[in-house]
């Protein structure tokens, strides 16, 4: 009998999704998926990439992975995030 796992229609799409655009997605999915509440990332860019271009990968993918980012800082083409706590997520 098969396992069956409810899940939104855009993490069903990049199951599906092919081309440069999903890996992309997935990619960012990954960094995202690495962090936990207590942790931020930096994204160092690349020649040719641009701060809008990455920042809205970045929300796409978090979208996709079911969780909140706060873009924390942009400077000198670095940028870092972090995942937002639900409210009821207590530091420490």
């Amino acid at each position: 009998m098969p396992t069956f796992t409810l899940m939104s229609r855009e993490e069903a799409a990049l199951y599906s999704a092919t081309g440069k655009r999903a890996q992309i997605t997935k990619q960012y999915i990954g960094y995202i998926n690495e962090l936990n509440a207590r942790q931020s990332g930096k994204l160092e860019l690349e020649e040719g990439e641009s701060v809008p271009t990455v920042k809205r990968r970045l929300h796409t993918a978090a979208k996709a992975a079911r969780k909140q980012i706060s873009i924390d800082a942009v400077r000198n083409n670095t940028i870092y995030f972090s995942i937002k706590r639900r409210k009821n997520e207590t530091p420490g």
